[in-house]
């Protein structure tokens, strides 16, 4: 009566009723009663697997963010999963149309198709998006509401990014739009601390060429008009491109170590949760977070029936 548990469960057939492994076999009943797993706030969860990518601009993700000042109310922001490299739009109104727009011209158009792209699955994300992805050739990835974390390359960015805009306009909030090319740069030539690169230097293979290096003659500010033939030209070239492979292959190696790190951190503290991994025609309950924190869908089904 009244579904209050295993252990509430056994005391009260202990009071009445004795066998061998008696407390084993209520464990598995009640583990098994569909009603109290559809309630249960015991969710399983399989070991966590890390989710590195090696090459730039293979996978992107993306996010919107509501800016509560001026008539551009909205940033989107598109981040490379390997180096972190930003695109940001200043939108008035967030629709998956202008979304669609704004990835096309910002991304696609100047980097090419990444193979995946990862949003949330709000409506600015929605079908118009979707299918300016799928006509690049990407695959389109849309994250579960209860795993947060696989945005989480391109949330964390999100604070900085405002941040920068509050110093830049002062109380002038309005003019945010302005900031933002200027502040995305900055987020470009900032060091990472997972890569110990800056994005600029994983995509260029060099330091960028700020004014004050133009201003006081340092070493960034090469001297092109010096290489007079095709062979001087090559060589210099063929040592930046060196340089950034070599960048490249440092920050995967600390991205996967870093990644890793954070998976066996939370496979520790979740290991009370997890369960073997699970193999094809393994029967599972798909649990429905937006279900369980509105009251009134409380007694709507939280997860479907068992399905493959």
């Amino acid at each position: 009566m009244g579904h209050r548990g295993q252990n509430e469960a056994y005391r009260r057939i202990k009071a009445r009723f004795m066998w061998e492994g008696m407390y084993k076999s209520v464990k598995k009943w009640v583990q098994y009663f569909l009603a109290c797993q559809k309630r249960s706030q015991n969710l399983q969860r399989e070991q966590g697997k890390s989710t590195a990518t090696s090459t730039i601009f293979e996978k992107v993700s993306m996010d919107a963010v509501h800016i509560k000042s001026g008539i551009w109310k909205y940033m989107v922001v598109a981040r490379d999963d390997f180096s972190g490299w930003p695109e940001t739009v200043g939108l008035v109104k967030l629709t998956a149309k202008a979304v669609a727009e704004g990835f096309t011209s910002e991304w696609i158009c100047r980097y090419g198709s990444p193979k995946e792209v990862t949003v949330d699955g709000g409506p600015r994300f929605g079908n118009e998006l979707q299918d300016a992805v799928k006509k690049a050739g990407s695959r389109i990835r849309v994250t579960i509401p209860y795993y947060p974390e696989s945005q989480g390359m391109v949330e964390r960015g999100h604070k900085q990014l405002k941040d920068a805009l509050v110093k830049m306009c002062g109380e002038n909030g309005g003019k945010w739009k302005k900031y933002l090319p200027l502040v995305t740069l900055a987020d470009r030539i900032s060091t990472k601390r997972t890569t110990g690169f800056s994005t600029f230097e994983l995509q260029f293979g060099q330091l960028p060429v700020l004014p004050i290096d133009i201003e006081t003659k340092t070493f960034l500010a090469v001297q092109w008009h010096q290489i007079s033939t095709t062979v001087e030209l090559l060589e210099s070239r063929a040592k930046q491109l060196e340089g950034k492979e070599e960048m490249r292959r440092k920050a995967a190696e600390k991205i996967k170590k870093s990644r890793e790190g954070s998976m066996k951190y939370w496979d520790r503290r979740m290991a009370h949760q997890l369960i073997s991994p699970l193999n094809p025609g393994d029967l599972v309950l798909v649990y429905n977070k937006a279900i369980e924190t509105n009251w009134g869908l409380l007694f709507k089904k939280n997860g479907m029936d068992p399905t493959e």
